[in-house]
């Protein structure tokens, strides 16, 4: 489905910046999601990838790798402001914080509980701190940061992706994954009774990964034993 939008032509040229800093496949990742961002009503991968060429699972390694340079992406963005802003006008910092609430989800990493300003009370969310420069009628967004309260989650490893878990086996075995489906496992209490009493304890909650390969190829585990 190819989009319609007024502004098309004004994403288009502003998004070539970015292009000095990005290989080709990058750069076609990076224009998709932006666009799908700034013009689809949801806002998901699963939307973005439907509103063009590439494919969600492509979208989701695209935004799961380390291979752009962040820097080298905010460098460009502040010049591309500094460019448009005028030194005779007033200029204003502006920063809020946003909820993404998520009422029933649990495994999401950087999920935290936050204080909700417009339902009353707390909730279960992600909380969202963005800032940018105002000057006259425009606003240029230039921080976007996912504000995390480390308490809610110092345990890192049990939000691991999916992709991420793929790029693991697909490295320490030297095999392709087709697909990854996980399986996260609550601790389980446990009893004990000894000369002293009776002791009530937990074991720690994990998550199982379940991994499809491609067909033909298998690991050997215990090849050794």
């Amino acid at each position: 489905m190819k989009i319609q939008n007024p502004l098309i032509n004004d994403v288009d040229l502003l998004l070539k910046t970015f292009a000095k800093v990005l290989s080709k496949p990058q750069f076609v990742h990076f224009e998709q999601i932006i666009k799908g961002i700034l013009f689809t009503e949801l806002k998901s991968i699963n939307s973005y990838s439907k509103s063009s060429i590439k494919h969600q699972t492509s979208l989701s390694r695209f935004m799961n790798s380390k291979a752009v340079d962040e820097n080298q992406i905010t460098k460009l963005l502040i010049k591309e402001i500094e460019s448009k802003l005028d030194s005779n006008q007033e200029l204003d910092f502006i920063f809020d914080d946003t909820l993404k609430r998520h009422k029933y989800a649990n495994h999401i990493y950087g999920l935290g509980i936050h204080h909700d300003h417009l339902e009353g009370g707390y909730s279960k969310s992600h909380c969202l701190v963005t800032g940018g420069l105002k000057q006259g009628n425009y606003f240029y967004p230039t921080n976007c940061e996912l504000y995390q309260n480390q308490d809610e989650i110092s345990d890192i490893s049990s939000f691991q992706t999916k992709i991420e878990i793929a790029k693991a086996i697909e490295k320490k075995f030297e095999v392709h994954v087709v697909s990854v489906r996980t399986i996260n496992h609550p601790g389980k209490t446990k009893t004990q009774f000894r000369k002293s009493g009776r002791f009530e304890g937990k074991s720690p909650k994990f998550k199982k990964a379940i991994v499809t390969l491609k067909e033909g190829e298998t690991i050997e585990v215990f090849e050794q034993v």
